[in-house]
């Protein structure tokens, strides 16, 4: 273990300059959270974050017929 040692006056310099920027970025994250049961995911990633087919999806749609699902139409 390698110890390093500052001066007090530096040492209180360094940290005057870092806690504004830590406390910025503690703003920014919780302003710009995304509340997980808000995000959307299309069944690509419901297809990857399970390790299933998107065959695999529509036939647990048609025995269970209790997944939730959306249709977003764009028009290109």
């Amino acid at each position: 273990m390698e110890v390093i040692t500052v001066e007090s006056k530096a040492y209180k310099e360094l940290m005057a300059k870092i806690n504004p920027i830590a406390q910025f970025v503690a703003e920014y994250q919780s302003v710009n959270m995304i509340n997980p049961e808000e995000e959307w995911i299309d069944s690509f990633k419901v297809c990857y974050f399970l390790n299933i087919s998107q065959r695999t999806i529509r036939g647990y749609n048609n025995i269970l017929k209790r997944l939730s699902f959306s249709s977003i139409f764009f028009n290109l």
